[in-house]
């Protein structure tokens, strides 16, 4: 990895980091066409000039690992053995050393790299740019997709927002700078092995093959990019739909307020109201509510619930707090996020779509039956509302102006790669 010391970061407790999410767009495909799919060879794009570590995949001892292309393995001692695709390759572990055998030979090494022979590397039926590397830590084996950080932002765009007709393109652009800034953030934080995780734990990544000629475009557009707080690179949160208001981030992440993450109005007419999950409702049964404050909510014995109330809401009007009172006179209160993934729906078994809902108690002949939540929107609500970005880019609205809106207070400006 090149040096990344040209910028610098503000710092925030780890907390803030684990839970970004990329959540897709409910209602939206992210099917791409193979006609548009865009597989390119790496040097026709502008290069940031150094790379990102990104883990696809963790093995142990005695398992076996198939890479579907041809390519060269070359261990940090000089060796190399040239394997074909498909072939299964045994993983044996020993000291400090990781040991590859298969029918083209042996080959060992504290850390090993995948090289290509002429075309994209292949695994689990995905192309990557860049190249593969396999590194230990204990009895794991970690393996990764080291490659140019804006060549990485090329296989993140297309999974964040899954509209490509061009009058999204200032969302998508959007999406380019989130997803930069992001991945910076997870770079400075040095972690051992890898920077981040190629699923939602950071940020959702499919390489080469989901690569589309818009979001490359998008991705060319903002190269290095990046939006920035009092000289220090913003941490950057994005979610599918606000239902009108975004949240502060003191009531998801974090205790310590961050200026340019806090609670803003998604538009006059809330621009994300075409969002399908703009309005929704979800319906639980009292023997369901029983269930679950037995499992989330340390429910013992056999009390019945006599109602469902919301008893705190946050500046933004999300629940902060649902009291359930029950029949032996007692109550059971449940708080923040937790009451968002012990809510689960009955079709889906998703979390409950946002915190931004009410609550109406059903009665059965004057006996409580169960509750409806009526809610609006889809995510954490933290920083900047997907649909919303979507309906301005629409409307002729800039990227910068979108970013503004969602970040307010934050300066967008180009990094100096090199």
């Amino acid at each position: 990895m090149g040096p990344v010391s040209f910028f610098s970061f503000q710092k925030f407790p780890a907390l803030l980091l684990f839970p970004l999410i990329s959540i897709f767009l409910s209602g939206c495909s992210v099917f791409i066409p193979e006609t548009s799919r865009y597989e390119t060879s790496d040097s026709e794009f502008l290069k940031a000039g150094f790379d990102i570590r990104v883990n696809l995949a963790e093995y142990k001892n005695g398992s076996v690992i198939i890479v579907g292309s041809p390519l060269t393995i070359v261990s940090n001692e000089g060796s190399s053995i040239t394997v074909q695709g498909g072939v299964p390759l045994k993983i044996s572990l020993s000291g400090n050393n990781i040991t590859l055998s298969g029918e083209a030979g042996t080959i060992s090494g504290s850390s090993l790299q995948l090289k290509s022979v002429s075309v994209p590397l292949e695994f689990r039926k995905v192309k990557y740019r860049g190249e593969f590397k396999l590194v230990k830590d204990g009895g794991t084996v970690f393996l990764l997709n080291v490659l140019d950080l804006e060549d990485y932002l090329r296989g993140v765009v297309p999974l964040e927002i899954g509209l490509k007709n061009p009058v999204y393109f200032e969302a998508l652009k959007c999406a380019a700078v989130a997803a930069r800034n992001f991945a910076l953030m997870k770079i400075e934080m040095k972690l051992k092995n890898f920077d981040l995780h190629a699923d939602t734990r950071d940020q959702a990544y499919g390489g080469l093959s989901v690569e589309t000629k818009i979001d490359n475009d998008a991705v060319t557009a903002t190269y290095g990019e990046i939006l920035k707080y009092e000289g220090n690179t913003a941490q950057i949160f994005y979610f599918s739909s606000c239902g009108g208001t975004t949240e502060e981030s003191t009531e998801v992440f974090s205790s310590r307020k961050i200026p340019y993450l806090t609670s803003v109005n998604c538009g006059p007419d809330a621009f994300c109201s075409a969002s399908p999950s703009f309005r929704w409702r979800e319906t639980f049964t009292a023997n369901r509510l029983i269930s679950i404050l037995k499992r989330d909510g340390g429910l013992k014995g056999d009390a019945k619930i006599l109602s469902v109330e919301i008893t705190a809401k946050t500046q933004s009007g999300r629940v902060k707090e649902l009291r359930f009172n029950l029949d032996n006179g007692s109550n059971i209160t449940m708080n923040g996020t937790k009451i968002r993934y012990a809510f689960r729906s009955e079709v889906s078994q998703e979390s409950l779509r946002s915190m931004l809902f009410e609550v109406k108690n059903l009665n059965n002949s004057g006996v409580f039956s169960g509750v409806e939540f009526e809610g609006r929107g889809y995510g954490h609500g933290v920083g900047m509302c997907q649909w919303g970005a979507l309906t301005q880019s629409k409307n002729g609205v800039s990227h910068e102006k979108i970013l503004e809106l969602y970040f307010p207070g934050t300066k967008l400006e180009k990094m100096r790669y090199r």
